[in-house]
C-alpha cells in the first residue's frame, strides 16, 4: 500500500490547526495577557506564513520590495534584473514574466517607492 501527501495541503492544515489551537488557548485562559496575544498573532503568524509564495502581484510586489532593499547597486536597470534573478522561483514570475516586469517598474519609477 502506497500513502501519497500532498505537502502543500497538509501544510496548510497544520498550521490552520496551530492557529485554532493558539485562540482556543487564549481564550479559554483568562490570565492570559492581550500582550501577549499581540504577540504571537502579529509576530508568530506572519512569520509562519512569509516563506509561502503565491502565484499573485501581491505576493511577488512583498517578494521583491525585500530583495531589492537587500541587493547594492546605482543601475536601476541591473538592479531590477539582478532582483529577477534572486525571484526566478517565484510562481507569479513563473506564470506572468512581462506583468512581474511592469509591476516592477511601476513601483519604481511610477510610486517612486525606492527613491
Amino acid at each position: 500500500m502506497s500513502l501519497k501527501y500532498n505537502f502543500k495541503e497538509y501544510s496548510y492544515k497544520v498550521i490552520s490547526q496551530m492557529v485554532m489551537r493558539i485562540a482556543l488557548y487564549v481564550f479559554s485562559n483568562y490570565s492570559f495577557r492581550l500582550g501577549r496575544i499581540s504577540e504571537i498573532f502579529l509576530t508568530l503568524i506572519p512569520n509562519i506564513m512569509k516563506d509561502k509564495l503565491y502565484d499573485n502581484a501581491d505576493s511577488f510586489a512583498m517578494s521583491f520590495d525585500e530583495e531589492w532593499e537587500n541587493i547594492d547597486c546605482d543601475d536601476i536597470k541591473l538592479k531590477i534584473d539582478k532582483v529577477f534573478e534572486l525571484l526566478s522561483d517565484h510562481p507569479f514570475l513563473i506564470s506572468n514574466p512581462e506583468n512581474a516586469r511592469k509591476m516592477a517598474e511601476f513601483r519604481i519609477f511610477s510610486l517612486k517607492k525606492f527613491q
